[in-house]
């Protein structure tokens, strides 16, 4: 991963609620982290609702 990507990535979970410092993870701000995290259904199984299948 490049430096630019990793802040990319980085940027987007502090949009979240999450700041990395170090080796911590701290927590801003939970409903906005679990809302970030929760399943999608295209993402986490929805194949089957959209009549798709990955082989």
């Amino acid at each position: 991963m490049t430096p630019e990507t990793l802040s990319r990535a980085l940027q987007i979970v502090r949009e979240h609620g999450l700041v990395l410092r170090g080796r911590k993870v701290i927590l801003n701000d939970r409903a906005k982290v679990q809302e970030f995290c929760k399943p999608s259904p295209l993402r986490d199984g929805g194949e089957a609702n959209l009549y798709v299948r990955a082989w």
